[in-house]
């Protein structure tokens, strides 16, 4: 059976498009792995502005920098260890769903 240059095509070009998908690496990686944290964000430092906005692992680098420092410098909160839980409601205060 004889391979037509279209199925050659199509085969390198869903082999090379499935290498190119790096996926970007999140918050809680760059958590972990503070020495990768510390050398993206070098390479984003020299990035022109536009394209770090862009540029995902830049940003959740960034991001968890930020976090740590936060947490060096102001401590964990031992009531939420989650920043993302809400905070404790005053007096009289009605969740309305």
């Amino acid at each position: 059976m004889k391979f037509s240059n279209t199925f050659l095509l199509m085969g390198a070009f869903s082999f090379l498009s499935v290498l190119a998908c790096d996926r970007a690496k999140t918050i809680e990686y760059y958590n972990t792995h503070e020495q990768e944290r510390a050398a993206k964000i070098e390479q984003c430092r020299k990035m022109n502005p536009v394209d770090l906005q862009s540029d995902r692992d830049c940003q959740a680098a960034i991001r968890s920098w930020s976090i740590a420092d936060n947490k060096r410098f102001f401590g964990t909160d031992k009531k939420r260890e989650n920043p993302l839980d809400k905070p404790p409601q005053g007096k009289g205060f009605v969740d309305f769903k």
